[in-house]
């Protein structure tokens, strides 16, 4: 008659150590790939009354001004003097916030204004641009308005 050797029974501790790095590397199997964090809005610096800014539209171009022209355009890739708008403040403090109304001087010195669903650069007084010269500017964050909103 042959010995059968028998092996030894695992102590509980190994049992349950066994059991969690199976738990574990099932946790890890199941675990979803992440997306990266889309960008927070707010980051950037806040704007202030009399700063230059530019607007980029969805398709990656900046809005500008043609000389001799008082339509807004976006065609351009590059920031540049055609672009550059000058926003102001119409009343109060030096921060621009969400609800604020504000103006825009493009580079020739005429104010933006908006007349239905036309946008223009027409008037060289504000005053002459009345009310579709003023423009309420908003952010979906709230606060203040910063670059890169």
């Amino acid at each position: 008659e042959e010995e059968e050797e028998e092996e030894p029974e695992p102590e509980p501790e190994e049992e349950e150590e066994e059991e969690e790095a199976e738990a574990e590397e099932e946790e890890e199997e199941a675990k979803p790939v992440k997306a990266a964090p889309k960008k927070k809005a707010g980051g950037g610096t806040p704007i202030l009354s009399g700063d230059t800014v530019f607007f980029k539209t969805r398709t990656d171009k900046y809005i500008d001004v043609e000389q001799h022209r008082d339509d807004l355009r976006a065609r351009g890739t590059e920031k540049g003097k055609r672009e550059a708008m000058l926003l102001k403040k119409i009343e109060g403090g030096s921060t621009i916030e969400s609800g604020d109304m504000i103006s825009l001087k493009c580079w020739m010195g005429q104010y933006i204004d908006f007349n239905g669903n036309a946008v223009r650069a027409r008037y060289y007084e504000l005053d002459r641009a009345g009310n579709a010269g003023k423009i309420r500017i908003t952010s979906e964050t709230g606060g203040a308005i910063r670059t890169g909103d």
